[in-house]
């Protein structure tokens, strides 16, 4: 129960930096839903959400948004804690996390879900401070999940992460986000035979030889390293596919949504009857592209620019 304190710190080095916990779902219509809620992200008791339905597969354009209404950003939320659980609450959520199954309400109740654990076991990472870079500590545990979002039944899958990292330093700043991962890949898929399987996978940008992959078969949660990767891009510079080998598993995706420039697109596991799998490809040069959003140097017009480019992420007039 401790390790889903806020005060808990898993090794000296680091404390707690933020959790975040992300659903891809499905409707009894086939229709499918991301939820991704962030708290304590750079300031303790806040909280973000964004919850997107999808249409048709499209890589071209944005989701629409079911939640926030309004413009999105940080909104202040209480933290509880009792004998077996912690939650944060407004509102608009109720996050409840503890050695039993995880509960969320959100959307001021137009979701309302129960999240089972896949495996006994999750996994970390402990990135220790090396080469100018900064510690971190990274642990995660993958859901299924049930419920109901806007009355309609829903079904899936998803994953609570929590981050730590040398005192005062935000998620974003962490080394894992910012210098080391070329490849964050999640999925999940069904197949003909009855199996089943989950995962995640990370995989470092060139300068760095470093690789994992955690993957639940049939129950049985195992971890894998090296991993190989392949991905194959679009004349628009968007993924659009990609294959993944972790130990016996060789997991193939076809992505059919653009969720956040062209960097983060979700599609299926190829073969599977059902599942999703999202990948994040964050090109070497990213610190200078997030130095430019931060600086707010990154206008509208350079986002309709962006592209990938094998290595490397191209934008018109600012990072030629």
């Amino acid at each position: 129960m401790e390790a889903y304190d806020r005060a808990h710190s898993p090794r000296p080095e680091v404390a707690y930096a933020a959790m975040l916990t992300i659903v891809y779902l499905r409707d009894d219509e086939g229709e499918q839903y991301r939820v991704e809620r962030v708290f304590d992200e750079g300031e303790r008791d806040t909280t973000s959400v964004t919850a997107v339905r999808f249409g048709p597969p499209d890589l071209a354009g944005a989701r629409p948004v079911l939640w926030p209404d309004g413009p999105r950003g940080k909104v202040a939320v209480a933290f509880e804690q009792d004998a077996g659980a912690v939650r944060w609450r407004n509102d608009d959520v109720t996050f409840t996390i503890g050695t039993g199954p995880v509960t969320w309400r959100d959307g001021g109740g137009a979701m309302a879900l129960t999240l089972d654990r896949l495996a006994d076991r999750g996994y970390s990472i402990w990135l220790p401070e090396q080469h100018g870079l900064p510690c971190q500590y990274h642990r995660a545990e993958m859901f299924r999940a049930e419920g109901v979002l806007d009355g309609r039944p829903v079904s899936g899958w998803g994953y609570v992460d929590y981050a730590y990292g040398a005192p005062g330093r935000s998620f974003v700043e962490l080394p894992m986000v910012m210098h080391l991962n070329k490849l964050w890949a999640t999925w999940l898929g069904t197949f003909p035979d009855g199996s089943s399987t989950v995962g995640v996978l990370r995989w470092g940008r060139s300068q760095w030889d470093w690789s994992m992959a955690y993957v639940v078969r049939d129950g049985v949660a195992a971890v894998h390293d090296p991993v190989s990767v392949s991905i194959s891009y679009g004349d628009d510079g968007v993924v659009r596919g990609g294959e993944l080998l972790a130990g016996p598993e060789r997991v193939s995706f076809e992505q059919r949504w653009r969720l956040r420039l062209p960097f983060t697109t979700l599609g299926s596991v190829a073969g599977s009857t059902s599942g999703t799998c999202e990948l994040e490809w964050m090109p070497d040069n990213a610190p200078a592209l997030f130095a430019a959003v931060q600086s707010g140097a990154l206008t509208r017009e350079h986002v309709a620019s962006l592209r990938i480019d094998g290595e490397r992420v191209v934008v018109l007039g600012l990072l030629d």
